[in-house]
Parts: structure tokens; C-alpha cells; sequence
């Protein structure tokens, strides 16, 4: 068959069928946009954007990972020019879907080439609604465009190996070139470069030179700027691969399973889309389980037919040696491994396992029962993964805040707007990934992230927080207007505060520590046996380097007329190394005073670190030539 004849889709319903699964391709990946959810990983190259758009900082790596080395870092500069555009987490979307989707066509190119039309648009089918790859479609973290690479570098790539190609140098270029891009989006592409690198050596005399000097020199240019990102942060990059090394190695066949799914949609009910409002999942679950086991019992066959091609059929032997390679590569690389394997990792082997399905149904499309049975078993399947896909997106948006702090879209958007209308200057105090603050905002700002209600921090610049279903009882923060309504009836309420206030029995004790007590009260009445709050003021002076190994916390200590301490009521810790220049710490401590305290009895306060034992020292001015150096600040004196 000449190669101009694969370009030619030979009759009208051909046509109307590829059609129709593009579109109901691309409306799977579109459909529900608002419920994509974005978690830390998710929004992290939109961060890296945004650091380079407010503050011009060029890295050369990227997000760590649990897999040796960081990631490159080329997705957060592919994003950039939309990100600058609109500084909306929509906007990479708007690049990430549409790429994502145009790989469904990419993928029925290169079948047609190797197996024709008709089971091409077979394996095509079966691509589009795979509810695991529609998900995978959706997201914006490092690998997000692995779909569309993968589908690229494979549609370049096999008309080369092939010999069904006239433009041998060029597709190689666009396969080299797609690949040096992709490597550097996401560490475990470079993985890649295994399969590639075993069929250009079975292959040397179809490999055309120039363009594998071409290609191979935007790879090497891109790889010499991670790898002087790596040297840059080595010492880090030993501590990740000792780690790595330590693991419990172990063999798995989540590989094998993994690859199965990626074909039949298995098992995507029982763990996306159990809390649907129509709890349909079951039914899903039998029908799925059901059909993959028809789906896993044609890929084994296709194997073993392929494997047959490649040892008996001269004519087609190139095909099933690319085909077997391609698929197995990331099945035996991550067989044996140290690290949970996730499903995305078996992309690598797309498209080849529709391929070898594709190809053992030849002879049945050929028949016109045949051709109706699979015809109904393609239904079926794209049915229930359409519903799959469908009831993931309607959980999601009945019970945005199951995976909080991930937020769905829309809710994220939200946010932002109420931050940049709302903040002015002030520091963001969250229990949110401070990336998903920045990525909804549209900019990068100071973010600190909090868990608890018993410290407070006021910034110099002022105080913003975000709290979700709760009434802290912040001090000096009048509780905003603006709230954002989640579908689960939960809710984020948003606060601010500044230190324009008077504090309460002000004065000023520094410490060794950069810190100074400024000031204290009491909320309730002194009486033995009850509880009241004790609220302790405390300025950050200055930022001493080694604050980053300090755990300082402040207590309350209760003495008897004796000197016996019978009261410790330590306060909440609060990170130092969150610590901000002229920041204003509240720390509010519940104090029981004993039954029998109506007896003399002092109250004292300071700062202790409890990893390494030891207390901040404070200076108080005695008189005009005399100052006491002392762990504890006396507040009461109490005289019966």
C-alpha cells in the first residue's frame, strides 16, 4: 500500500464514525469543566508561572517528586504566555484540553498507518472514552500534556520505522524535537528515550542522519539546562536518590493491571465517582468488570498474534517488533520498583496496546455479524465509561470539599476574585496549599499556611484569612462580607486585621531570640478552679537564620507561695520559620487556676523550644544601671 492511500478515510460512514468519536471524545474531556479539581499538583506550574511573570526567577527544575530527581521545568513556560495573558488557572486548560483531544485523531493517524482504517477507528474508540485517559486529559500538573506528546511522537515516529513514509527526515525531526519538549516537562519522560533508543538500533538504516543530529541537539540543549539545574541543587538531589535507593524494592503487577485499564476503563467506578447523587456505581461496576474482561481477554490474544507477526511474518514483522516493544517498555520497567505505580506512568505504552486489539479484529471487521458484535461491544464499553466519566464529574461537584484542601475549579476561581478584591496588602493566613492561593489570585503574594486558632499572626502589612466552616473568634479581624458557598454546604469565610489597635498592659521585653513580649490580658475572672483565656502579645523583632531549627512555643506557669510550679499551660506552636519581620503573635492559652489558689500565687510567661530544651532569655529593665536576664516575663503577683 503506498503511503499517500493511508491519508484517504474510504467511505462516508468512515468519515461520520471518526467524527462522532471525536466529538464525543472531545465533549468528555470538556463536559463539566468548573468540577476539574486542582490540587498541590495541579497547581504548581501555574505558581512556577507566575514567579516568573512577578519576580523574573528562571529555574531550571521544577516540582520535586518521590522518584529521584525533581521534575524539568519547561510545563510551567509552556503555560506562561497564557498565564500572562489572563492570570486565570482557566487558561491552561484552554492549551492543555484542546492538545489533549487532537491526540484522539494523532492516535487513528498512526493505527491507520500500521493496521488500516476500520480497525483503526476500533483502537481510536476505545482511546477516546477511556474514562482514565479523559481524566488524565483534565489536569494541568507537569504531566498533563503526555497524552498529546505521547500521541505525537508515535504519529512521527512509526511511518519512519516503518518505511510508509515520504518525508522520513521530517517526521523524525518533529518525533526528535516532540520528545526533547515532553522530556523536559515531566522527569519520567525521559524514559522514553528506551524504546526509542532499542528501535533506532534494530533500525540504523532507517533513521535518517541530519534529522537525528537535528533533533538530538534540541534534546542534548534542553537536557544540559536540567542537568545544570540538578548540579545546582546536588546536595538535595543525593539526599532524593539515597532515599530512592532505600525503598522496598519489590516485584508488582499493577503495571500489567494499569495497562489493561487504560483499554477498558476497569475499576474507574469503584474509585472515582462512588459519591455520585445517583449511586449507580455497582451496576457500573458489573457492567465494567464484565466488558474488561472481555477487552483483557482480546489484548492477551493480541499479544500473543502480534508476537506471531513479529516471529513469522516477514511482511509485517516490523510492525509487531515496534508494537511489542512500545507496549511492554513501561509494564517491565515498572514491575520491579520502590514506589506505589501509579496508573499514568503505563501512558507510556499508548497506542500500541489498541493497536494489538485493532489488529487481531481484522479479519472480524471484514465480516458484517462481526463487524455488528464488535460494533456493540465498542458501544457498550464507551457507554459505561461515559457514564463513568459523568458520575466522577457530578461527585465532585455534590462534595467539592471531600479532598479538601483540593478545590474544583470554578470554587478556586471564586476564591481569587474575593482575595484580590478583598486583601489590598495583607498576608494570606490559610489552611490552603499556598500554591492554589497564588494560582487562584493570579499572582503571586505572601502566603502562609496555618492549621490552628489558638496563635494568631497580624502582619506588618496586614492580616487575610481564609477559614473553612468554622468562627474563630479572631481578635481585631472583623469577619468579611464575602463568602464562598460550596455545593456540600460547607463554606470558606474570610477575615483581615491590622495592628492598628492599642495592646492591652503594653510594654516591651526583647529576647535573645529576636523576639520582644509587648503585651497581655486576661479574658474572664481569676477564680480557683475556673478556666479563663490568657492572651499573650509577642513582636517579631528580627529574623535570625537559625530560627528555621527552632520549635519556640509560649507557656504559662502558675507558683504557689512556695515556689512550687503547679500550673503549666503551654501555647500553640507556631512555625518560626513563618516567621515574618514585625509580625504581631496573639497566643491565646485556656489557664485553670488550683482549687486551693486562693493562697499566694504568681503567674509567669516566656518562650520554650521542646526539641531542644532550652528558653528564649528576655531583658528587663531593673532600674537605670541594672537589667535581669530571665527565662520567665512575671504577669501577676497575687497577694490573698
Amino acid at each position: 500500500m503506498q503511503p499517500a492511500s493511508r491519508y484517504h478515510l474510504h467511505s462516508h460512514w468512515e468519515r461520520l464514525t471518526l467524527y462522532l468519536i471525536i466529538a464525543i471524545g472531545a465533549w468528555l474531556r470538556f463536559q463539566n469543566l468548573g468540577t476539574i479539581k486542582f490540587n498541590i499538583d495541579q497547581v504548581y506550574p501555574i505558581w512556577q508561572a507566575l514567579n516568573t511573570l512577578d519576580s523574573g526567577q528562571i529555574v531550571l527544575t521544577g516540582q520535586n517528586t518521590s522518584v529521584i530527581f525533581p521534575n524539568p521545568p519547561l510545563t510551567g513556560y509552556l503555560y506562561l504566555p497564557l498565564v500572562a495573558a489572563t492570570r486565570s488557572p482557566l487558561s491552561v486548560l484552554v492549551l492543555v484540553i484542546p492538545l489533549n483531544t487532537f491526540a484522539i485523531y494523532l492516535v487513528f493517524l498512526s493505527l491507520r498507518w500500521i493496521i488500516g482504517t476500520r480497525p483503526a477507528l476500533v483502537g481510536t474508540a476505545l482511546f477516546a472514552t477511556n474514562p482514565w485517559l479523559v481524566e488524565a486529559s483534565r489536569h494541568s500538573w507537569v504531566q498533563s500534556l503526555m497524552i498529546f506528546f505521547l500521541a505525537l511522537i508515535f504519529w512521527a515516529l512509526v511511518p519512519v520505522l516503518i518505511r510508509q513514509t515520504n518525508h522520513p527526515a521530517r517526521r523524525l525531526t518533529i518525533a526528535l524535537v516532540s520528545f526533547a519538549i515532553f522530556a523536559n516537562t515531566y522527569l519520567l519522560a525521559y524514559a522514553l528515550i528506551i524504546p526509542m533508543g532499542i528501535l533506532f538500533v534494530i533500525y540504523p538504516k532507517r533513521i535518517p542522519r541530519k534529522a537525528l543530529i537535528t533533533g538530538g541537539s534540541v534534546f542534548l540543549v534542553l537536557m544540559m539546562l536540567y542537568l545544570g539545574g540538578l548540579y545546582k541543587d546536588r546536595n538535595l538531589v543525593e539526599q532524593q536518590l539515597m532515599s530512592y535507593r532505600s525503598g522496598d524494592w519489590q516485584f508488582t503487577v499493577e503495571p500489567l493491571k494499569n495497562s489493561i485499564r487504560l483499554i477498558s476503563g476497569w475499576d474507574f467506578a469503584v474509585t472515582h465517582g462512588k459519591n455520585a447523587p445517583i449511586n449507580d456505581w455497582e451496576q457500573r461496576k458489573f457492567f465494567s468488570d464484565g466488558l474488561n474482561l472481555l477487552w483483557a481477554s482480546l489484548l492477551f490474544a493480541g499479544v500473543v498474534h502480534t508476537l506471531c507477526r513479529a516471529v513469522f511474518d516477514s511482511e509485517r514483522r516490523d510492525i509487531g517488533v515496534l508494537l511489542l516493544i512500545w507496549f511492554f517498555f513501561p509494564i517491565v520497567s515498572m514491575s520491579y520498583i520502590s514506589r506505589p505505580v501509579h496508573l499514568h506512568y503505563q501512558i507510556f505504552g499508548i497506542p500500541a496496546g489498541y493497536a494489538m486489539i485493532a489488529w487481531l479484529l481484522v479479519p472480524v471487521l471484514k465480516r458484517p455479524a462481526g463487524a455488528v458484535v464488535l460494533s456493540a461491544m465498542l458501544i457498550s464499553t464507551g457507554a459505561v465509561n461515559t457514564l463513568d466519566t459523568i458520575r466522577f464529574a457530578q461527585a465532585t461537584e455534590a462534595n467539592p470539599s471531600q479532598h479538601y484542601p483540593t478545590l474544583m475549579l470554578f470554587d478556586m476561581m471564586e476564591m481569587g476574585d474575593i482575595i484580590n478584591e478583598n486583601r489590598g496588602d495583607a498576608v494570606v493566613y490559610t489552611d490552603i496549599y499556598e500554591w492554589t492561593i497564588m494560582a487562584s489570585a493570579g499572582r503571586t503574594l505572601p502566603v502562609t499556611r496555618t492549621f490552628g486558632f489558638n496563635a494568631q499572626v497580624i502582619a506588618a502589612e496586614g492580616s487575610f484569612y481564609i477559614y473553612r466552616n468554622t468562627s474563630p473568634n479572631l481578635l481585631h479581624a472583623p469577619k468579611l462580607d464575602a463568602v464562598l458557598e460550596l455545593e456540600d454546604n460547607q463554606q470558606l469565610s474570610f477575615w483581615a486585621a491590622t495592628q492598628n489597635f492599642a495592646i492591652p498592659n503594653h510594654t516591651v521585653i526583647p529576647s535573645d531570640i529576636g523576639v520582644s513580649f509587648v503585651g497581655w490580658e486576661i479574658v474572664g475572672e481569676l477564680r480557683a478552679g475556673e478556666t479563663v483565656e490568657l492572651r499573650t502579645y509577642w513582636h517579631i523583632d528580627q529574623l535570625l537564620p537559625e530560627r528555621f531549627d527552632w520549635v519556640f512555643s509560649p507557656y504559662v506557669h502558675v507558683f504557689d507561695s512556695s515556689g512550687n510550679r503547679v500550673v503549666n499551660a503551654p501555647g500553640a506552636v507556631l512555625e518560626t520559620f513563618t516567621w515574618r519581620q514585625s509580625d504581631l503573635v496573639i497566643h491565646r492559652i485556656p489557664l485553670t487556676l488550683p482549687p486551693d489558689s486562693q493562697v499566694s500565687y504568681s503567674i509567669n510567661t516566656g518562650l520554650f523550644d521542646s526539641i531542644r530544651f532550652v528558653n528564649a532569655i528576655f531583658r528587663i529593665p531593673q532600674n537605670k544601671d541594672d537589667t535581669l536576664f530571665t527565662a520567665d516575663i512575671p504577669l501577676i503577683q497575687h497577694q490573698p
